[in-house]
C-alpha cells in the first residue's frame, strides 16, 4: 500500500510535461488567432505545429495512464521541437 503511495506522484510528475505541451500548444495558437498580420497560410502553419504537439502529448498521456497504444518515437524531442518551431514561426509572422 505504501509503494503504490508513492508511485502516484512520481507518475503524475511523469505525466506534467505534456500536460504543459498541450496548453502551450493551445495557448500559442490562441494568440496567434488574435494577432492581426497572422492570417491563412501562416495561420496554417502555426496550427499545423500546435496540432502535432497536442497529437504527441495526447498520445503519450494515452500510454502513461493506460499503459497501451503507439508512442511516438522521441517524444520529448518532437514535442519541444513543434512547440518551439509554433513560437518561433508567432514571432516571425508577428512582425
Amino acid at each position: 500500500m505504501i509503494e503504490q503511495a508513492k508511485s502516484v506522484p512520481q507518475n503524475a510528475h511523469r505525466r506534467s510535461p505534456y500536460a504543459l505541451g498541450i496548453a502551450v500548444a493551445i495557448l500559442g495558437y490562441g494568440l496567434s488567432l488574435l494577432e492581426p498580420s497572422i492570417r491563412g497560410p501562416k495561420l496554417w502553419a502555426i496550427f499545423i505545429c500546435a496540432g502535432f504537439a497536442v497529437w504527441i502529448s495526447v498520445l503519450k498521456l494515452r500510454n502513461l495512464i493506460h499503459g497501451a497504444g503507439w508512442i511516438f518515437p522521441r517524444t520529448n524531442v518532437a514535442l519541444l521541437t513543434a512547440v518551439v518551431i509554433e513560437i518561433w514561426l508567432h514571432l516571425w509572422f508577428s512582425h
